[in-house]
């Protein structure tokens, strides 16, 4: 009995092994398949650049498109000129890109002899998808419209429509394409990637690749260069060599004449975390718990303070605390709170939410948080004790208690009873480097300045936010560059385009002596008032209004400035501004200078794009719109690009010049180990003009708000 006894036990044990075996194989089958499909929708093969900076062969286009928010700057040596070249992929399917191309050998008649190099000449080129090949699995070719140089000179202007075709499993594209322009009709190309699925890296990033170059070389009316006239084969045939990740280099014959040669530096900046892990952000704050309610043993001084060190520690000032009680007589416990370090909304209600549950008191029925941003209430936070509780617990999770505690408008009580107050920090210092960049001859010559600022910003009287900055330049391609375009003379008010006077090689310049205040007025609307230096060539004061309620896509706003221009060095002012009689100077007298515009703001989150419309008076008393387009990504990264319409009538080569350029600002932290709010930022107009200027007047409310609410 016994060992019948033992061998039912043996059975069943057995059984029950072959009964938990039998899924095995159909998991390992499924995690197969995953696999397989999802390399199969990731398969992509690699895009490289041309020489005109956008994604292509040689000199062709192709359809195909980098991964959006990819960033490539390259050096192209295609004789006889050298062009550097910029791009970006600023939406899925909208890729821009520019060209400084130098004339190699070939002087400018006008500007050569004054230092200016070489005859130089930029363009910017589009490019949208209107199918990609990843759209059909491959099936159907992608299909692109573009237009090379249409803004600038045009000495290379070409409009076209590619099509790509691409084969995944033979590692191949094919493209064929029609051009109008300096490329004309019929041109085709083709890119083998033979080793890409081979596991030595050395070798799988190179590409065999050959084109059709349809451009009319051999029309002097279409290549402006004496010596890129020569044609001996249509055919460009070289290597493609993908390595190192974010490295492109490319060889190849041109015009069957000479050799050309690229190289290509790409990098993700849209998708990146920043080039340097956040290893000294602190943990959430989990412990230690303290959830004694207010009494004797745990006044209401204790609890401030534990909640004070609790959000330093997490990168947060507590400004002030109070105690109130709604009409149902719960009480509630108001903080308000800077946020000195965190970018991402998402993030800085966690951490909130953390220190919170930890901390709030049993006998507490609420905590209701306003964010101050540079004096400013930017928006509120209400937390219900049994829901931070729950989040504690992990009966809630983050995305539910955001729900729960959702940002709202500002509110105030005015029966609270004050707890705890702190003044924010009088004042923070910071070195930081200044570049400073243009293009301001009638050619586009570019000119330079590199320096370095000290930075001093607080807070006087509790909330009036000061900044302080004072600028000196040490290298500087201006030292010989006159103030004046020497063949297209702005011939309107010259506000900005003696602005090279202010950065002078080896000059100091006080870029910054400004205070301002900021209010909520409840409901959405902001206001500000502020006044002195605002930057390094205009001194004044400014009023500023703003609509912009919380959860809503549209803002709208007005400002109102009066300036005066500041001497080119101290703190002293001109009182007369000069305009030119074709090159003839006068200096006419003025009280003050003013500016005033309409803002509308619209998010269109759906493709994480920002559209401003400003319609007023510019600098220059001139009158018009400015249209802005700020593509924005998750990581921080903000690209723009402007275009101004306005009446003043200036002319550049024969033609009315509109103000127009592009800029970025990237997070300061992709360079750090932890967190910051601080911004990196940079812009530069097609040229130096005086068209379509507007001043800085110090930090606008819908910057602010708009911060602390990403």
């Amino acid at each position: 009995m016994f060992r019948f006894g033992i061998f039912i036990f043996l059975f069943l044990i057995q059984a029950f092994q072959l009964h938990a075996e039998e899924p095995a194989p159909d998991l390992v089958r499924d995690l197969c398949i995953i696999e397989y499909w999802n390399k199969k929708l990731n398969d992509r093969l690699p895009v490289y650049y041309n020489t005109s900076g956008y994604v292509g062969y040689y000199n062709m286009p192709s359809a195909r498109m980098a991964k959006d928010g990819t960033f490539a700057f390259g050096f192209n040596w295609v004789p006889p000129y050298i062009n550097w070249t910029i791009d970006f992929q600023l939406l899925d399917r909208f890729e821009v890109s520019g060209a400084y191309r130098i004339f190699r050998g070939v002087q400018d008649a006008n500007l050569s002899p004054l230092g200016f190099g070489d005859y130089a000449d930029k363009g910017i080129n589009a490019k949208v998808c209107l199918l990609k090949p990843e759209d059909t699995g491959y099936t159907l070719p992608g299909i692109s419209i573009g237009a090379d140089d249409f803004l600038g000179s045009q000495m290379f202007a070409s409009r076209y429509v590619v099509f790509t075709k691409v084969y995944p499993d033979a590692n191949l594209e094919w493209s064929l394409g029609w051009c109008w322009g300096r490329m004309r009709h019929l041109f085709g190309a083709f890119a083998w990637t033979p080793w890409r699925q081979c596991s030595n890296s050395w070798i799988n990033g190179l590409t065999l690749c050959a084109e059709y170059d349809n451009t009319d070389y051999e029309d002097p009316n279409i290549e402006p260069h004496p010596k890129g006239r020569i044609v001996h084969s249509r055919i460009n045939a070289g290597l493609k060599y993908h390595f190192l990740r974010y490295l492109d280099l490319s060889v190849s014959s041109l015009r069957g004449v000479t050799t050309a040669s690229s190289l290509a530096f790409t990098y993700p900046i849209g998708s990146s975390k920043g080039l340097i892990a956040k290893v000294d952000d602190p943990l959430y704050h989990k412990r230690p718990v303290n959830r004694e309610p207010i009494s004797q043993n745990r006044p209401e001084l204790d609890l401030c303070n534990d909640i004070a060190y609790a959000l330093k520690e997490q990168g947060f000032t507590l400004l002030e605390a109070s105690i109130e009680f709604d009409e149902e007589s719960q009480r509630i416990i108001r903080l308000k709170v800077s946020n000195d370090q965190w970018r991402y909304e998402r993030i800085l209600h966690k951490r909130l939410s953390w220190v919170l549950a930890t901390l709030i008191p049993t006998n507490v029925d609420k905590i209701v948080v306003d964010l101050i941003c540079q004096g400013l209430p930017c928006q509120e936070y209400k937390f219900r004790r049994e829901d931070l509780i729950a989040f504690s617990k992990g009966c809630i999770g983050s995305m539910e208690l955001d729900v729960l505690s959702a940002m709202s408008e500002v509110t105030c009580n005015p029966c609270s009873q004050e707890l705890f107050s702190s003044k924010q920090k009088l004042i923070n210092w910071g070195i930081n480097p200044r570049i400073r960049t243009f293009f301001g001859s009638a050619k586009g010559k570019f000119k330079y300045s590199v320096g370095t600022s000290l930075d001093a910003h607080g807070f006087v009287f509790g909330d009036i936010f000061y900044k302080f900055q004072v600028g000196y330049t040490v290298f500087s391609s201006m030292s010989d560059v006159s103030d004046m375009d020497k063949l297209n003379p702005s011939q309107i008010l010259n506000v900005h385009s003696d602005w090279i006077n202010y950065h002078r090689p080896y000059h100091f310049t006080f870029e910054h002596a400004y205070m301002q205040k900021a209010w909520n007025l409840t409901k959405g609307f902001f206001g500000r008032l502020g006044g002195g230096f605002f930057e390094s060539a205009y001194a004044g004061s400014v009023a500023e209004v703003l609509y912009y309620p919380v959860n809503s896509p549209w803002a709208f706003g007005a400002e109102y400035a009066l300036l005066k221009k500041r001497s080119y060095s101290g703190f002293g002012f001109q009182n007369t501004i000069r305009i030119l009689d074709g090159y003839t100077p006068t200096y006419v007298p003025y009280n003050y200078l003013s500016q005033y515009f309409f803002d509308i703001y619209y998010d269109f989150s759906l493709c994480n794009v920002e559209l401003k419309l400003s319609i007023g008076q510019f600098l220059a008393r001139d009158k018009g719109a400015r249209i802005e387009m700020t593509r924005y990504f998750k990581n921080g990264l903000r690209i723009l690009v402007w275009y101004t319409l306005t009446n003043g009538h200036d002319y550049v080569n024969g033609s009315v010049y509109y103000d127009k350029g592009i800029g970025f600002s990237v997070p300061l932290d992709f360079f750090m180990k932890k967190s910051s709010t601080k911004r990196l930022g940079y812009s530069m107009s097609a040229w130096l003009r005086d068209v379509g200027f507007r001043s800085g007047t110090g930090n606008r409310l819908f910057q602010i708000v708009n911060e602390e609410r990403r």
